[in-house]
């Protein structure tokens, strides 16, 4: 696995609804998860499963450590989707929408 440093994207946000990630895991909205997309989460044993990842809100600076428990299959290789909790913390409460991202894995 490769070390992902520097990233930037998108940040979106998802809703778990009560089923498991691609981690195999079920979690609440409010948990400090994230999807990543298909071109780190390759299958359903994905090495970034449970991996935590500092990730930046780049137009307010907001940060938090979250943890990757799903596969989004519609973001780019710099895109992130968040949880419910993460999207709060990040966004000021914003409605869903797209928000200046940098990341890494920690």
């Amino acid at each position: 696995m490769s070390n992902i440093t520097g990233r930037s994207g998108r940040g979106t946000i998802y809703y778990q609804m009560g089923a498991a990630g691609s981690c195999g895991a079920v979690h609440g909205d409010g948990d400090y998860i994230v999807a990543l997309g298909p071109n780190y989460m390759k299958g359903p044993k994905s090495p970034y499963c449970g991996r935590r990842i500092s990730a930046k809100n780049t137009s307010n600076g907001k940060t938090v450590t979250v943890t990757v428990a799903d596969t989004c299959p519609t973001c780019g290789p710099g895109d992130i989707d968040f949880a419910l909790g993460p999207w709060n913390a990040l966004t000021n409460n914003a409605s869903p929408g797209v928000f200046p991202l940098s990341w890494y894995v920690l």
